[in-house]
C-alpha cells in the first residue's frame, strides 16, 4: 500500500510545485478505488461520528455538579 502511494507521488510530483501539493491532491482531491472511488479525506470523514468531534454542543447543557 506504501509502495503504491510512494509510486503514485512519484509519477505526478513534476506537475506540482512541491511534495506537500502533490500529498494533499492524492489525499484531498484524487479519487481512490480501494475506498469506493473517494478520496482518503472524504472516506476518514465519512467514519466520524456525526457530533463534532472537536466541541459537543451538548455538554454546555450538563450540569457541573461541585
Amino acid at each position: 500500500m506504501l509502495e503504491k502511494l510512494f509510486d503514485e507521488i512519484g509519477k505526478k510530483v513534476k506537475f506540482f510545485s512541491s511534495i506537500d501539493e502533490c500529498v494533499e491532491w492524492y489525499n484531498t482531491i484524487k479519487p481512490h478505488g480501494a475506498l469506493d472511488l473517494k478520496t482518503p479525506i472524504d472516506a476518514y470523514y465519512e467514519k466520524m461520528p456525526q457530533t463534532d468531534a472537536l466541541f459537543d454542543p451538548s455538554i454546555l447543557e450538563k450540569e457541573v455538579s461541585s
